[in-house]
C-alpha cells in the first residue's frame, strides 16, 4: 500500500467487496511489518469515515502509546455536532489503554458519553481532585448516572463512601448496580472493591508438535489472531508458570460427571488474597450455564474443589463436556496500557484485575456467607479440549471465577452473546 488516503477512500467509495486485494490481508501485511502507515490509515480513516470498520479499529491497538495520545486528541478536537462513530471508537481505546492522555480533557470527553454507555468512562482514572469535584456537583442534576459512571471510575472509596452512598437522590439499588460496572461493592455505606491482585495475563503454552497433530484446531484463525495483538505476546521479569487444564477425581453434585480442571493458582503473589497454600480452580464444563447459572466449590486444605451444588440426584447433562487439554500457562504481569479491557480480539486471558464482561457485571454471593464474591480469574474461549476441538463458552464468551477467601469457596459463571 502506498498511500494510507487512497486506501481509506477505495474503501469509502467501493466498500468490503469492491476491495482487491482484501482490506484485512492489506492491515495485516502492515501489522506484520511495523509500517508506519499504520498511524496514517487510523487518522485518515478517522476524518474520512462515520464509521471504523473493524479492520482499521484492530490497528488501534498497535499503535505506539505516542500514536494513540495523538489520536485521541484528533478525535476530541473534530468539531461536530455529535461525536462520531469512528471517533468514539477512537477515543474509546485511548479512554481503556492511556487514560492519562485524556485527563486533561475530562470536561470535554464528557459530552461525547452516550447514556448507559461504558466505553469511555475508564478514562476518569485518570481523574484529579478538580474533576471530582465538579462531577460531584454533577450529581444534583436530573439524571446523576452519567455523573455516578464517571466518579465510580476513579475508584476513590472516600468519595464513594462519604459523598455518594449518601446522596439523596441516587437510590441505593441504583448505587449497587452501577458500581458493579467498577468492580466494586457498596452496600450500607460502605465500599468493598471486588478485585483481587494486579492484573495478569496468561498466555497457553502448547508444545508446537503436540498441539499441531494432538489439538486440531483451526491453525489459521488461532494463528492469525496470535500473530495480530500485542495482548497475546506480552512478557515481563516475573512470569511464572502454572498447570492448566485435565480432570479432577471429584465429582460435578449436578450430573456425577468428573469435575474439570482450569487452572492451579498456588503460590500467588500476597495481592491476590488467596489465603489457601493451594487453590485449584475447577467448574463442570457439562453443567455450568446450561444446567446451573452459577457453579460453586468448597476448597479442602489442600486446595481442591468439592462441589456445592445438586442434591444428591444426579441427571444426564444437555450437552456433555470433555476436559480441557493438559498443558501449561505462562502468567505474565500485564502493562498499564492493559489494564481494561474490551471483549473483542485482545488476549483476555487474566487473573486479577477487573473483569471483561461480554454483558453486565455478574458477581456471585458466596454461596456458605452470603458476601459478594471477589473477581479471580477469567478465561477466554478458544482454549483447547483433550481430544483436539475448541472450547466455547456457551456460544463463544467468557468464564469467570470468584474466590471468597474466608469461606474458601470457588464460584464460576459464563457469559456470551
Amino acid at each position: 500500500m502506498d498511500s494510507a488516503r487512497d486506501f481509506i477512500l477505495e474503501f469509502k467509495r467501493c466498500g468490503w467487496r469492491g476491495m482487491k486485494p482484501d482490506p484485512f490481508e492489506t492491515v495485516r501485511n502492515l501489522i506484520t511489518t511495523k509500517s508506519p502507515l499504520i498511524y496514517d490509515v487510523a487518522a485518515v480513516a478517522l476524518r474520512e469515515l462515520e464509521e471504523l470498520p473493524i479492520f482499521v479499529t484492530v490497528l488501534l491497538d498497535h499503535l505506539e502509546e505516542k500514536q494513540l495520545a495523538e489520536l485521541g486528541e484528533l478525535a476530541l478536537e473534530l468539531r461536530t455536532e455529535r461525536a462520531s462513530d469512528a471517533q468514539l471508537s477512537v477515543l474509546s481505546a485511548a479512554a481503556y489503554q492511556l487514560p492519562s492522555v485524556l485527563g486533561p480533557h475530562l470536561a470535554r470527553l464528557y459530552e461525547f458519553i452516550e447514556p448507559f454507555s461504558d466505553s469511555l468512562t475508564p478514562a476518569w482514572r485518570a481523574a484529579d481532585a478538580a474533576e471530582v469535584a465538579r462531577l460531584e456537583r454533577l450529581l444534583d442534576q436530573e439524571d446523576p448516572i452519567q455523573p455516578l459512571m464517571c466518579l465510580f471510575e476513579t475508584s476513590d472509596i472516600g468519595v464513594i463512601d462519604e459523598t455518594i452512598g449518601c446522596h439523596p437522590a441516587i437510590p441505593s439499588r441504583t448505587l449497587q448496580y452501577w458500581s458493579l460496572f467498577s468492580a466494586l461493592h457498596v452496600d450500607q455505606g460502605h465500599t468493598t472493591r471486588l478485585t483481587v491482585g494486579p492484573c495478569h495475563h496468561l498466555h497457553f503454552e502448547y508444545e508446537p508438535d503436540a498441539y499441531n497433530q494432538e489439538v486440531k484446531l483451526d491453525r489459521e484463525r488461532v494463528g492469525a489472531r496470535e500473530n495480530l495483538n500485542p495482548t497475546l505476546n506480552l512478557t515481563s521479569s516475573d512470569d511464572f508458570v502454572r498447570a492448566f487444564g485435565g480432570a479432577l477425581e471429584d465429582t460435578c453434585g449436578i450430573c456425577g460427571g468428573e469435575l474439570h480442571k482450569l487452572m492451579d493458582l498456588s503460590g500467588l503473589p500476597a495481592e491476590f488474597r488467596v489465603s489457601a497454600p493451594r487453590l485449584v480452580l475447577a467448574t463442570c464444563l457439562s453443567c455450568l450455564f446450561w444446567e446451573q447459572h452459577v457453579l460453586s466449590y468448597e476448597h479442602d486444605d489442600s486446595g481442591l474443589p468439592h462441589s456445592l451444588d445438586g442434591n444428591g440426584e444426579f441427571h444426564e447433562p444437555k450437552f456433555p463436556a470433555e476436559p480441557l487439554a493438559e498443558t501449561v500457562v505462562r502468567v505474565s504481569q500485564t502493562p498499564s496500557r492493559w489494564q481494561e479491557q474490551r471483549w473483542g480480539e485482545q488476549n483476555i486471558n487474566r487473573l486479577g484485575g477487573r473483569p471483561t464482561w461480554v454483558q453486565e457485571p455478574d458477581f456471585p454471593n458466596c454461596p456458605k456467607c452470603q458476601i459478594v464474591m471477589p473477581f479471580i480469574a477469567q478465561f477466554d474461549s478458544l482454549l483447547a479440549t483433550r481430544s483436539g476441538y475448541e472450547w466455547l463458552w456457551g456460544s463463544g464468551g467468557v468464564g469467570y471465577f470468584f474466590w471468597c477467601d474466608n469461606c474458601r469457596v470457588s464460584a464460576s459463571i459464563l457469559q456470551c452473546t
